[in-house]
């Protein structure tokens, strides 16, 4: 995936586009913003700073947690997050 398609002014709408490609791909809707989902996604990793784990929150939403060194991207999380698709279970959506 190329580095650059993710454009600092354009983030939220590159990254929903990119994401959504990926899941059109699989016949799945595409994503659509959400302030509180944001909000929510940027409050969660405040309370993990103290130890740094990587746990799932068991909040109300899906997510997706990667841990790597400062060479990994956004455009590198997102393509981690793809290529996992060989690995869903459409019977149990996990």
């Amino acid at each position: 995936m190329q580095e650059d398609f993710l454009d600092a002014q354009n983030l939220q709408e590159d990254f929903l586009d990119a994401q959504s490609n990926a899941r059109a791909e699989v016949n799945v809707e595409p994503l659509a913003w959400d302030d509180q989902v944001a909000a929510y996604s940027l409050a969660y990793p405040e309370q993990r700073i103290g130890d740094c784990n990587l746990v799932h929150s068991k909040g109300p939403y899906g997510e997706n947690i990667a841990m790597g060194t400062d060479d990994v991207s956004i455009a590198d999380a997102l393509e981690m997050w793809i290529k996992e698709k060989v690995y869903y279970d459409h019977c149990s959506n996990l």
